[in-house]
This record gives C-alpha cells, sequence and structure tokens, in this order.
C-alpha cells in the first residue's frame, strides 16, 4: 500500500514539473489538493454571502418579474480586480473545468443555509447553438455539473432552448441587460420546473436562482 502511495506522490510531481497548475487568479503554482485557485486567493476571495441575506441586491433585481425563491451570486466582479480571471478564463480562456470547480466551491457554501432545500432540478441557461460551437461549451451548464457534484439534485440541460442569439451584455447597463435577453429562450417541457429570468416562459412556478458572480 505505502510503494502504491509513493508512486502515485512521485507520478503527481513528475506530471506537475511537465505540466504546472497555477492558479488562475495570481499565477502562483497549486500545491496538491488544491483546484483552480490557491488556499490564499479562496480565503481572500471577495463572497458576497448574499445567500444568508433575505432581500439581498440579487433578489431586489428581480422582484414583480418572476416568483423567485431566493438568489444569490458568489463573489463580486470588479474592475480590475484579478478575481475576474475565473470568469474570464471560464469563459473566453477555454477552460471548462474552472465552471465545475467553482460550481462545487459555491454549492458547499450555500448548501448549509438551505438554499437548495426544495429544488428538484438544476437548469443552466442555454447558450445559442451558434455561440457554443464557437466557444465549444456552456460555461453555465459546468457550473451546474460542479453545483450537482456537491447536491445530488440533477441537471437538466433540455428544459429550454435559446431561440436567438443575443450580443454581449458586457458593457449594458441593467435595464438593458433585461431588454437584451426577453423571449431568447422558451421552455419546451410542460414539467412543473422552473428556469430564471424574463427569458424562460415559467407559468408561475417556484424558482431560485444563483450565479458565480456579481458586480459590487
Amino acid at each position: 500500500m505505502k510503494h502504491t502511495l509513493l508512486i502515485k506522490d512521485w507520478l503527481y510531481s513528475f506530471l506537475f514539473l511537465l505540466f504546472p497548475r497555477c492558479c488562475v487568479v495570481c499565477g502562483r503554482s497549486l500545491v496538491k489538493g488544491e483546484e483552480c485557485i490557491c488556499t490564499l486567493c479562496n480565503l481572500n476571495l471577495p463572497r458576497t454571502n448574499y445567500h444568508l441575506r433575505e432581500d439581498n441586491p440579487v433578489e431586489r433585481l428581480f422582484w414583480g418579474r418572476i416568483p423567485l425563491g431566493h438568489a444569490t451570486s458568489f463573489f463580486f466582479y470588479r474592475k480590475g480586480s484579478d478575481f475576474r480571471q475565473i470568469l474570464h478564463q471560464l469563459k473566453y480562456g477555454g477552460r471548462k473545468g474552472i465552471g465545475a470547480i467553482m460550481g462545487r466551491y459555491m454549492a458547499s457554501e450555500l448548501l448549509a443555509s438551505g438554499f437548495f432545500q426544495g429544488i428538484d432540478v438544476i437548469i443552466p441557461v442555454p447558450l445559442h447553438k451558434k455561440k457554443q460551437q464557437i466557444r465549444g461549451y456552456n460555461q453555465s451548464e459546468w457550473i451546474a455539473r460542479g453545483i450537482t457534484a456537491v447536491t445530488g439534485i440533477p441537471v437538466d440541460t433540455e428544459m429550454i432552448v435559446r431561440r436567438k442569439n443575443t450580443e454581449t451584455q458586457t458593457h449594458k447597463s441593467v435595464f438593458e441587460r433585461w431588454e437584451n435577453v426577453d423571449g431568447i429562450c422558451w421552455c419546451i417541457s410542460r414539467k412543473t420546473y422552473s428556469a430564471c429570468g424574463r427569458c424562460v416562459d415559467y407559468r408561475s412556478h417556484h424558482c431560485s436562482l444563483c450565479c458565480l458572480s456579481g458586480r459590487d
């Protein structure tokens, strides 16, 4: 048994020399047991802790729009912050695995608060087919996979489809973002599930919303 463990440790060290794993935020080398971000950056991650606050800013964005039970974002997105690299590498750097890892981190912290209580299914917001072909994957689906790994709640990627391809929302105001996504998705199932935002024909079902990052 000890011999097997020594071989595994040696192999890990050898692979690390050939393919060094670095923190996506600060660039430091990751040690065994660390994923995506180092321990120091994980401790310094600008968490919102919105899941511990009723009527938090994310929930307010949806007041009067959908019958929302809970809403939160995991950490703040701040201009100039190195933590932006988490999202940039996930969306544009081809590193889809970051989504699953951060999804697990987020779900682990939300779980104790009862955030997922009563949730039947996780529905990642879909990309348009053209955009997904270019990117190669849907980052929301990979975040959802990470959440599922912790909660055991199934993911449904066929519940809704994206009907039109929209322009980037990076430089849009809150109102412009709502207008940009209005009617872009369509619910193709009669099951009693719902997804988030005006983009879904929710038909008065209950839903909870969580996203990886939100603006401060």
